[in-house]
């Protein structure tokens, strides 16, 4: 299984997505007391949207992480990841003082 290349070298720099990321959990502890909230990070990809395929991506922040359906619940709950926001505003030349 290859790993979609998430880098800013396309003609598209300005062309990112946000995908809700959740924490790795241990199985034993799945069924905690927050049903239905995942802990997270909503993360950037560089492109235009994930396919819907590839399960393993790299973030705009240099992670590895593994995709999936979302609920609307993640978007809501899963912080943004500075970083991913820092080097996209890096890579586009909008860094701020």
């Amino acid at each position: 299984m290859s790993m979609v290349d998430s880098c800013p070298t396309s003609p598209h720099i300005h062309r990112v997505f946000w995908m809700p990321v959740p924490d790795q959990v241990p199985a034993s502890g799945e069924a905690g007391d927050g049903a239905g909230v995942r802990a997270g990070t909503r993360h950037a990809f560089w492109g235009r949207r994930w396919d819907g395929q590839e399960a393993e991506c790299k973030t705009v922040c240099g992670v590895v992480v593994n995709l999936d359906e979302s609920s609307p619940l993640d978007w809501i709950s899963m912080a943004e990841c500075g970083d991913c926001r820092a080097e996209i505003l890096r890579v586009r030349g909008e860094v701020r003082p």
